[in-house]
């Protein structure tokens, strides 16, 4: 058999033929799929062939694609597709996906060792970009689009800024990775130890499984040793993102001591938070909530809104996470006490099973959460918690009874509720000077509904009883 494809592994000085597997025909056009393990697509006279790495042969791959003479081929990375041009039969494409090949992390295909700002024109990315520890990437006023499974890695001691510019993935039904503010749990939080993502003035993030991480999300989501970046955002809109952030385990400490514990740098402010019916994931990869904070300590989220039109999933979800929901108030701004519920911009949550849903395990105290001066709307629970203590509601306004899904109490019988503040199973919360108007008079509604969350006998000051609220 005459040899077809050859291959050297020392810049042409010798050849092997690799061409087991193939008929006695010509092969047209040979390309490689960037960041696989060596997986090579070949266009012959009677179709499509993969190379299989492990048998050392090439094996028919028709995936839906015509058996016939193939000219030309292309991997289309944004969509992550194998597209053939044939001989009299047209332009066909197909997914690279199938039961033996996943479609891989494309790889780092840029590389930033020195501080670089893109601000001239608008970008497409064919693989991942890397910031690298001491380097700045500035990414000014332009578009960005990244490829299927790409993601923006930005190093310990790295840093990202993103200012009135889009990233996003215009490709068919995919998302791009997202921003990862890489980090080290064993050390305290500054520009030195840990990533830094800015992300502010009128910036977008677009159409990403998570829009912004402070861990390696190719990594194991359990291994703590990888978390700690430093993510703020100011005035950015997460629009149609799988989730928009993504928050594992990190506490900040003083420099003095590694047990004098501080809040996390980390923050939004003034963001908008949306998904509606341009969501890529379908019901197949269903979105959960917009952000995850999980293990962290004082995550500020401030003048944000948060809006869902796909009736289902949550605001925030808080796994035995500290953080605040509070008013954003610009610097100069003097705010009096009688005006504080209003005073600055309040935080909205619109649409959501639970705009707020706080978790813990029942009396393990954490981290402190506060939900402060928000506005939930058309919300089943507003704020839920379960099992965590020492929640603060304060100054909320609640329209109850317009809810994407009605709630039903356990035990409750057949009457479904929705709900402004669920408490279940927990202590120490402190719920007052919240407002609640109910919309629909055919279904339960309820202001405040406290289940087995009374507090222990050892309580006894009235002024201070967990559980107190009005």
């Amino acid at each position: 058999m005459m040899h077809r494809v050859l291959y050297s592994d020392d810049y042409g000085t010798t050849w092997t033929d690799v061409s087991t597997g193939f008929s006695a025909l010509p092969v047209n056009k040979i390309v490689y799929l960037r960041g696989s393990n060596d997986v090579l697509f070949a266009g012959t006279d009677v179709g499509v062939y993969r190379w299989n790495k492990d048998n050392s042969t090439w094996e028919c791959f028709g995936n839906g694609l015509p058996l016939c003479i193939i000219m030309d081929l292309q991997i289309n990375y944004c969509a992550g597709k194998l597209q053939a041009v044939t001989f009299g039969r047209g332009l066909w494409e197909t997914p690279i996906d199938d039961t033996t090949i996943h479609y891989p992390d494309p790889g780092f295909a840029t590389i930033i060792g020195s501080s670089a700002t893109w601000n001239s024109q608008d970008r497409y990315q064919t693989g991942s970009i890397e910031v690298i520890s001491g380097a700045t990437l500035t990414i000014d006023g332009i578009t960005l689009h990244m490829s299927r499974n790409s993601r923006i890695a930005v190093d310990k001691g790295a840093k990202l800024i993103v200012t009135n510019a889009t990233i996003t993935n215009n490709c068919q039904d995919c998302f791009w990775l997202g921003i990862e503010a890489w980090g080290d749990s064993t050390k305290q939080q500054n520009a030195t130890n840990q990533a830094t993502v800015i992300i502010k003035n009128n910036s977008y993030i677009l159409n990403a499984n998570v829009s912004v991480a402070n861990w390696d999300l190719t990594d194991s989501p359990t291994r703590a040793q990888a978390c700690g970046g430093i993510i703020q955002c100011t005035q950015t809109s997460f629009i149609d993102n799988h989730m928009a952030g993504w928050f594992n385990p990190y506490q900040n400490k003083s420099p003095l001591s590694s047990h004098m514990p501080l809040r996390d740098q980390s923050f939004f402010a003034e963001c908008t938070f949306s998904i509606d019916g341009n969501y890529k994931g379908g019901t197949g990869y269903p979105f959960a909530e917009h952000l995850y904070l999980k293990g962290v300590d004082g995550i500020g989220i401030m003048g944000c809104n948060f809006r869902n039109g796909l009736q289902y999933g949550r605001g925030i979800r808080a796994i035995n996470a500290g953080f605040s929901v509070s008013n954003y108030i610009p610097l100069g701004m003097l705010c009096s006490p009688t005006s504080s519920v209003t005073c600055g911009k309040r935080s909205t949550f619109d649409g959501f099973n639970n705009g707020v849903d706080i978790e813990g395990i029942l009396d393990n105290a954490g981290p402190t959460a506060s939900v402060e001066n928000a506005i939930f709307d058309t919300c089943t629970i507003g704020v839920y918690v379960s099992a965590y203590d020492n929640v603060s509601t304060y100054g909320n306004t609640f329209n109850i009874g317009n809810g994407p899904n009605e709630y039903q109490v356990t035990g409750g019988g057949p009457c479904y509720e929705n709900i402004g503040i669920y408490e279940k199973q927990s202590k120490g919360f402190h719920i007052e000077f919240n407002t609640f108007q109910g919309w629909d008079t055919s279904i339960a509604t309820y202001g405040a509904l406290i289940q087995n969350s009374f507090p222990d006998n050892e309580y006894n000051d009235p002024a201070t009883v967990p559980g107190s609220y009005r």
